[in-house]
């Protein structure tokens, strides 16, 4: 058993993480942290630009974001196909958005694939002054896994009967963004 001690990399303080968390944020100095195995390290968070948040948004939430294509391998359906649709949505390289904050599977599914349709820019901004995050749980191998649910869910949701759906997902690592929580 490693004993970790839980300051703050950057201002000292101690940090009192619930269980789950992966990556979040120090309540004093609002560095970023990450917490695992090797103890607790400084956290790349990127956090988009506010613009069309209310500007009274002091509560960001954690995604991961993966840059890449979905490479439809096999779609059957038992009628109709939509197969066109599916090729066309997914043939340009795309951010997919994964959900990292405590939500459920159907919300984070919601959520993501709602995010791919829009593909809202993610502009890089230094952290807002009141800005916090919500502390990020899942990790990015999960979100990874979480990514295919929300791809395949989005595939279930075309009008034809999908039978089967096979793909592969290329992208480069996730990134972790906070975004202004805007009603997800």
């Amino acid at each position: 058993m490693k004993l970790v001690l839980l300051r703050c990399p950057n201002c000292a303080r101690p940090l009192a993480p619930n269980n789950d968390d992966i990556i979040f944020m120090c309540t004093n100095c609002f560095t970023s942290v990450s917490i695992d195995e090797r103890g607790v390290q400084l956290a790349n968070v990127r956090f988009a630009s506010p613009a069309n948040a209310d500007e009274r948004t002091t509560t960001w939430l954690p995604f991961w974001v993966y840059y890449g294509r979905v490479q439809v391998l096999k779609r059957e359906t038992q009628g109709r196909s939509d197969r066109k649709a599916s090729e066309q949505q997914w043939a340009n390289p795309l951010s997919m958005f994964v959900p990292a904050w405590q939500i459920s599977m159907e919300v984070a599914q919601e959520v993501g694939s709602r995010l791919i349709q829009r593909q809202p820019v993610t502009e890089f901004v230094d952290r807002p002054d009141g800005a916090y995050m919500e502390a990020a749980v899942v990790s990015p191998e999960d979100a990874l896994r979480l990514l295919e649910f929300i791809i395949l869910a989005a595939e279930a949701r075309r009008k034809d009967w999908l039978k089967s759906f096979d793909f592969r997902i290329d992208a480069a690592e996730p990134e972790l963004w906070a975004m202004p929580q805007r009603g997800f």
